[in-house]
């Protein structure tokens, strides 16, 4: 009964699996990312400046996605992939100490934090979208995208959820040190 209704072939399952644990895990970085920027955003400049950046990080988007598409046929995309989850790892680690051992206060850092986290997680998901054309033809992306995107969904979820344990329990810095670790986890995920 359940195999007629999951359309997923028997060959295509393990590629299915493999890029949607990816897919969880994307997205709950997403999640951790977003309400960790939000959260210190919120509580270091407020809630009048956050449309302003949601026009820089469009304009950064633009130049970003010609970039992109300029350069990504010239690296493999699994290549490309961990480089653009070490580069997130680094970062967040980095963002972290930051936040949780200076004493300095760093005046633009809530607005290049606001941004830069909104960029690499579009990257991010744009990336990981182009890992995925290259792992299912298109008779194949037609039965599966529907679970590799549910999967996603149970990723933000997941992401949420943890979100509220990590901020209550070990602040919302932690967050991003969340965010490196998960990044972490999916690397050997293929």
């Amino acid at each position: 009964m359940l195999k007629k209704i999951i359309s997923v072939k028997k060959e295509e399952l393990p590629r299915v699996l493999s890029v949607g644990f990816l897919f969880v895990l994307v997205t709950a970085v997403v999640e951790l990312g977003r309400i960790g920027r939000d959260s210190y955003f919120l509580t270091q400049v407020g809630a009048d400046k956050i449309p302003l950046m949601y026009v820089i990080i469009a304009g950064l988007m633009l130049l970003i996605s010609f970039l992109y598409g300029r350069f990504v046929d010239r690296f493999s995309s699994e290549k490309l992939m961990i480089f653009i989850q070490m580069t997130g790892i680094l970062g967040m680690f980095g963002l972290w100490g930051i936040l949780t051992f200076s004493t300095m206060k760093i005046e633009l850092l809530p607005y290049i934090m606001f941004v830069g986290v909104e960029v690499y997680l579009s990257v991010l998901l744009i990336h990981y979208w182009v890992v995925v054309s290259t792992t299912f033809d298109a008779w194949e992306g037609r039965r599966v995208y529907a679970y590799i995107g549910a999967s996603g969904l149970t990723g933000t979820l997941c992401g949420g959820l943890g979100a509220n344990f990590v901020s209550t329990y070990f602040g919302a810095q932690s967050l991003f040190l969340s965010w490196a670790i998960l990044l972490i986890l999916s690397i050997p995920v293929r």
